[in-house]
């Protein structure tokens, strides 16, 4: 019964989801604690839409990982408040930090512009979720 009810909860992240594995090639899946992580061809990219996890198979490790399954329990306790109150504001986020990262110029910059995105909301709250430790992570 209370899986029936977090999935009502979560609905809209499920049909985002669903809608999202048709425009990424699935290159393997595993289950990481509750939830779905399904590893694609899009590079250094991860999202999270309820109880599935879409993340770049790429080296980056387990901090990205951890970071998203920090999203997928936002999803859990926020249900059909995710997404506006966290994905699409993390997305947005997201694309302003890659237009940063486009006009950088020495390492610090780059540091300075991380520390920029994981240390803003929603992405520290994920962190903290997930157990993600931005200082541990490949870059």
């Amino acid at each position: 019964m209370f899986r029936f009810f977090l999935f009502i909860w979560q609905l809209p992240q499920y049909l985002c989801g669903l809608l999202y594995s048709f425009f990424v090639k699935i290159e393997k899946k595993e289950k990481y604690n509750e939830v779905m992580v399904y590893y694609t061809n899009s590079k250094k990219f991860g999202i999270s839409f309820g109880y599935q996890i879409f993340i770049s198979n790429d080296d980056r490790g387990q901090e990205l990982l951890r970071h998203e399954y920090g999203h997928s329990r936002q999803s859990r306790i926020l249900g059909l408040f995710y997404l506006p109150f966290v994905c699409w504001l993390s997305i947005i986020r997201y694309f302003f930090y890659e237009k940063k990262m486009k006009k950088v110029k020495s390492e610090n910059e780059i540091n300075s512009i991380r520390e920029w995105y994981f240390n803003g909301y929603p992405e520290k709250w994920a962190n903290k979720l997930g157990n993600a430790d931005i200082k541990d992570w490949k870059w």
